[in-house]
């Protein structure tokens, strides 16, 4: 199962849509979110772009071990003229089910220990009025996959 996949299945099973996006399309991401989720909040995995590869070679074999650099995003929708107390929850809301996906990718036993990441708010104003916390963060294969 590749990291992305254990993301989605994390997700999903906190009962969170799950979409999969990049950083140069993230506005109509958040469109198609507002417009398409069925409940929210949601979780917006924005797609890897850096990372790194370890190559060890065994005895018998060889094998990579991979490091993904995750920006994971919770959203929820947004009134255009927000109450600040409003936005106050949903921020602390969002980051409790950011802090809750990291606690179970730690708990899975598949990856290194993440001890904490760097979290961003954000808020689109253009089309989707959505509040978004974004974690920050390294992910790394406690075993990697063999390549003979």
């Amino acid at each position: 199962m590749s990291i992305e996949q254990h993301i989605r299945q994390i997700a999903e099973g906190m009962g969170l849509p799950y979409f999969l996006g990049s950083y140069p399309i993230i506005d109509k991401t958040m469109d198609f979110i507002l417009s398409k989720a069925p409940q929210y909040p949601v979780c917006l995995n924005i797609q890897s772009v850096s990372g790194r590869v370890d190559l060890a070679d065994g005895m018998y074999f060889s094998s990579i071990r991979r490091t993904q650099s995750l920006t994971i995003a919770f959203a929820e929708p947004i009134s255009f003229d927000y109450d600040a107390t409003q936005a106050e929850r949903k921020v602390e809301n969002l980051t409790t089910l950011g802090a809750q996906m990291i606690q179970k990718l730690n708990e899975s036993g598949k990856y290194e220990q993440v001890p904490g990441a760097t979290t961003l708010v954000g808020f689109d104003e253009f089309d989707a009025n959505l509040l978004l916390v974004l974690f920050t963060f390294d992910l790394t294969e406690l075993q990697g996959t063999c390549i003979e």
